[in-house]
């Protein structure tokens, strides 16, 4: 039986499988590993330089300049789409109009259907045709700036689901309109208007989306009519097409021509679109030089002009675009007369533009300029301040040169309360509120930047800008909330700088002025650090300790870092660094091998202090000194007794203590299991289940188990242990349904299906809403068929049918109900999935053709004449399939034309040969024809090297000569023949049949030749074996049993 692996089921097994180690089996430490970890982690090993270096100067990424909320952003503009301007000059889109246009629609059909055979039934079509390509266009536009509307709110994130544009309707009008215009084209081919028809039909496949049909038809109207107005129109639209595209260079090309016919009502829009063609082009000042004539053509519009309100809309566009074209092309130092000559007093405003555009392009000495000249116009203008705040900026990627600090520096101290810009404004006190804000968080990133730097270069010169940037603000902004940070910050780089002393200073200031900074407790805690700075590392003190375990004479060094420790606990004695600073005496104590007094710290830790991690470094040291001492009873006993402690034994520590005293055995069946020993990893994790059966693990361990067992092939075993999952009492619901699936998939390889189809459904009833559960039904039909249960299966294959997502996978369990159907007589369901398959056009050719057999034969057995139909449409799909695939279909197509050929030795019996010797002749050449015919059908059958038909048509030509020898010499005397004659005919009669029954010889042997060869013995098999048996019973010996000889099939010797 083949079960569908392929499917999620047993990938999820499989998974399961490598996780044993992971969720449900986590390593956990031995005795060993947690007490032969000296100097690591766990023990606190780290620890002696960590602390301070947990004061992080802030990170580049979250130090940033501020920009402005400007009511300009040039990087997004674009270029206005084209419908927007000329859609809103020529189609309404009211209601009312649309409404008109649908009658007039209605009206003109009628008319041409009325008058389809008129001599002027061409410009009914014409007139028809425009009216749909208006009809297509206004649904378009109206969908379009729907569309446009949705993406809109989409792309601000203020929807979830990215819209699509819906163009079914409009392309159905477009395609009604190129019928028209095809059908004008092919009737009225010397008819003045055909340069219409040709432009609308470019235009209509452009807007069905074949733009290469569109642009053929628009080449022929260039090429043959050359001074139609619509060459202009379509050029227009070639444009259109390539500047969506973004193919610029072949856009101007086509805007050209519109560009240079001034008079043409798509004048300014192509000269639109022309300037953004030469700007993405490179072409800046051709660009620019277009949108000034766009500008200059809408002002210069008089109200007789049509074109006035397009032109209007596009001056606008263009006015918005300027500053980038100028940006391109102009000279700075000429922009304030350019843009004073061009939009006169509103200058500023594009000078501002300009400005901040030069800014974001990274054109600095542009920037630098165009901002002092607008501070140059009023030094105390309100945004004086924030132009000069840019020119900071406009060094920003290169914070460290002379020119930003020295225009930072400026900036700090020339916009302060004393400037006359500040009294200036201070009666907008929100302005001079946020200035001294923006002043000093922009000097505080920078001085904390400059600050970083020096941590990671360590160079003389960093240090000194960031001392310098330091003193400045601590000079300008000492009553700022900040002030105490920086002075914590500028203690530590003091520190780095090692200038102890003042970087004490520094601290000192906090502990006396900011007791609640955030960095008070640090601060005091670095005057610690100051001290510790002298002590001997781990490496020094490895290098001190020999083996012997005799207290070594503590340095000076660590005797006034204890000294000091104690003075901080005294001090702040509800400090959080209190545990780290006791765990650290306790630890130098411990490494001096003062192991009674470390012992009593350690003690202090845990009990005081349970659930932080120096608890857990303090048990794990304290159950160390048992270790180094080989005092294996007393470690027992130390772990015994911490966890008395309740509230050590309910952290992270205590479980790492009882994992010492009741996870051995689990860690070893682990470890087991990374060896590769299964077998042994299984036994031990029973082992441990049964002997710690109220362990939380105990579960985790049978489960554990039965994986292994699987693994190593003892499915047995495996299974018992999944079935002792399923009945533990433990409330772990994930393995008891990861348990429940693996035996449920044990069953099913070990052909148990009853069990394992049970099992399938109470997973399924556990959790009905599973994605698996569809995989869980696919494997209780295939079980239900291999059982033979295929009422049961059809039920199975239908419900799972229902939650199929891949139409492939549909299309299998199509021809697989189709199947089931003919097995249990549901011949009318069967043909309706046979059909529903062979309709949906399948990739697997096999299966197609195998459809079309049966719904044939299931006609046959309906008894319709129909099934000669289904049989010429097998043998068609047949020869239409490639070469490499006809193999599939060899089986089937032979068991036809079998068929057919069964239908023609029929015909050949039928055939009597008659007593009159005039018609005797006759009958027989007609059965030799037949059996002409037979041969050569039946020769077609072996070709198709399918094994069963072969046999069998052999053995059917072998019975078909034999059928016409018997034929010849049972034929009747013809009456009035003499005596001699009738003997003379008699004797000739065996000599005119020899021959077929040679031949009937010939393909009976064959046949049981062949027969042997595949090993198909069937029926027709032990007809030629008894025909051969009687001409030599000892070589052709028939009985009962059938001797299977595998070999080689010689095909060429058929």
């Amino acid at each position: 039986m083949k079960i569908k692996n392929t499917k999620k089921l047993l990938s999820t097994i499989f998974i399961l499988n490598l996780m044993v180690t992971g969720t449900y089996a986590k390593s956990k430490k031995t005795v060993g590993e947690l007490l032969s970890q000296v100097n690591m982690q766990n023990r606190g090993g780290k620890l002696s330089q960590s602390v301070k270096n947990k004061i992080n100067i802030p990170k580049n990424n979250e130090i940033q300049f501020e920009r402005p909320v400007v009511e300009h952003n040039l990087d997004v503009i674009k270029p206005v789409k084209s419908y927007e301007i000329i859609q809103s000059e020529n189609i309404s889109q009211t209601a009312e109009y649309e409404r008109v246009l649908d009658q007039q629609i209605q009206e003109l059909y009628k008319l041409t259907k009325k008058f389809r055979e008129s001599n002027n039934r061409g410009e009914l079509w014409l007139r028809l045709a425009e009216l749909y390509v208006e009809k297509g266009s206004l649904i378009d536009y109206r969908r379009q700036k729907e569309f446009d509307r949705k993406l809109n709110l989409f792309n601000q994130g203020k929807t979830k689901e990215k819209p699509e544009l819906d163009t079914a309707e409009a392309k159905s009008y477009f395609q009604k309109s190129v019928q028209l215009y095809e059908w004008f084209e092919k009737d009225f081919t010397n008819d003045p208007k055909i340069p219409q028809a040709l432009y609308f039909l470019g235009f209509n496949y452009f807007e069905l989306g074949q733009p290469d049909k569109g642009e053929k038809y628009y080449a022929r109207l260039a090429d043959n009519y050359p001074h139609s107005p619509f060459v202009d129109e379509s050029n227009f639209a070639l444009g259109e097409y390539f500047f969506e595209k973004e193919k610029w260079k072949d856009a101007y090309k086509r805007y050209a021509p519109v560009i240079k016919n001034k008079r043409h009502n798509l004048n300014a829009m192509a000269t639109y679109k022309g300037a953004w063609c030469l700007y993405r082009l490179g072409r800046h000042n051709e660009a620019l030089k277009y949108m000034e004539y766009i500008i200059k053509q809408s002002r210069q519009a008089n109200d007789n002009d049509s074109r006035k309100h397009a032109k209007a809309k596009l001056e606008v566009e263009a006015l918005r675009d300027i500053v980038v074209f100028y940006a391109a092309a102009g000279e700075p130092e000429q922009a304030a007369d350019y843009f004073k000559e061009l939009v006169g007093d509103q200058s500023l405003a594009y000078m501002e533009k300009l400005a901040y555009y030069y800014l974001d392009k990274g054109q600095k000495e542009a920037a630098h300029n165009a901002f002092k000249y607008l501070i140059s116009l009023n030094p105390n203008n309100s945004k004086a301040f924030e132009y000069q705040y840019q020119i900071v900026q406009v060094y920003f990627y290169s914070k460290n040169s002379p020119a930003f600090r020295n225009e930072l520096y400026r900036w700090i101290k020339d916009y302060g309360p004393t400037s006359s810009w500040y009294q200036a404004n201070q009666s907008n006190v929100e302005l001079v509120d946020n200035s001294m804000k923006l002043r000093e968080k922009t000097l505080r990133n920078w001085t904390l930047q400059q600050h970083q730097t020096a941590q990671n270069s360590r160079t003389k010169n960093s240090q000194t800008m960031a001392l310098d940037g330091y003193k400045l603000y601590l000079s300008e902004f000492l009553n700022f909330p900040q002030s105490s940070d920086m002075h914590f910050y500028y203690g530590e780089l003091l520190y780095d700088m090692r200038n102890f002393d003042e970087a004490g200073v520094q601290y000192k200031w906090i502990v006396d002025n900011a007791p609640q900074s955030k960095f008070y407790e640090n601060a005091a805690s670095n005057l610690l650090i100051a001290v510790e700075k002298s002590l001997p590392d781990d490496k020094e003190l490895a290098k001190r300790n020999s083996d012997k375990l005799d207290p070594i004479p503590l340095s000076p060094t660590v005797e006034r870092f204890i000294k000091a420790s104690n003075w901080y606990i005294e001090k702040l004695p509800n400090s959080k660094k209190v545990p780290e600073i006791k765990f650290r005496q306790g630890r130098l104590l411990y490494q001096y091998n003062y192991f009674e007094d470390a012992n009593k710290i350690f003690k202090e830790i845990v009990n005081k202090y349970p659930n932080t991690k120096y608890a857990e470094y303090s048990a794990n040291l304290l159950l160390d000194i048992y270790n180094l001492k080989k005092d294996y009873i007393g470690l027992e006993s130390a772990a015994t007794e911490l966890l008395k402690n309740e509230n050590l034994a309910n952290t992270k520590a205590g479980e790492d203590i009882k994992g010492v005293l009741e996870k051995a055995s689990f860690k070893k069946a682990q470890d087991f299991e990374q060896e590769g020993k299964l077998s042994e990893s299984a036994d031990t994790f029973v082992a441990f289940a049964k002997n710690n059966p109220k362990s939380s693990l105990a579960i985790v361990a049978v489960y554990n188990a039965g994986v292994n067992y699987e693994k190593s092939g003892q499915n047995e075993k495996a299974k018992n242990a999944y079935l002792e999952v399923l009945k533990s009492n433990q409330d772990k619901k994930d393995l008891k349904y990861k348990s429940k699936l693996f035996v449920a998939k044990l069953y099913q390889d070990s052909a148990l299906f009853d069990e394992s189809i049970k099992l399938y459904r109470q997973l399924i009833k556990d959790d009905p809403k599973a994605k698996a559960n569809a995989n869980y039904l696919y494997n209780i039909a295939l079980m239900r068929e291999s059982m033979g249960q295929y009422s049961l299966a059809i039920k199975d294959y239908e419900e799972y049918y229902e939650n199929v997502k891949k139409w492939q996978e549909k299309l299998d369990l199509m021809f697989t109900l189709a199947e089931l159907y003919r097995k249990t007589n549901q011949l009318s369901k069967a043909q309706d999935k046979y059909k529903e398959y062979i309709e949906n056009n399948p990739s697997n050719a096999e299966k197609l053709i195998e459809s079309y057999y049966w719904m044939a034969q299931i006609y046959v057995m309906k008894g319709s004449s129909q099934f000669y139909q289904w049989e010429d449409k097998l043998i068609s799909v047949y020869k239409k399939l490639p070469e490499s695939k006809k193999a599939v279909g060899n089986k089937w197509v032979a068991m036809v034309k079998l068929k057919k050929a069964k239908e023609v030795y029929q015909d050949m019996k039928e055939i009597k040969i008659p007593a009159q010797s005039d018609k005797q002749k006759k009958a027989v050449d007609e059965k030799i024809s037949l059996l002409n015919k037979l041969n050569k059908d039946l020769n077609e059958v072996v070709k198709l090297n399918s094994p069963n038909e072969i046999v069998s048509s052999l053995s059917l030509l072998g019975e078909a000569n034999e059928h016409m020898a018997n034929a010849i010499v049972t034929s009747p005397i013809p009456k009035g023949l003499g005596a001699d004659l009738e003997k003379q005919y008699k004797e000739t009669l065996p000599k005119l049949a020899e021959p077929f029954l040679n031949r009937a010889k010939e393909s009976h042997k064959s046949a049981v030749e062949r027969a042997y060869e595949f090993e198909a013995f069937n029926p027709d098999f032990e007809k030629s074996l008894r025909f051969m048996s009687k001409i030599d019973s000892k070589k052709y010996y028939n009985s009962s049993e059938i001797k299977f000889d595998i070999r080689f099939v010689n095909w060429m010797s058929l």
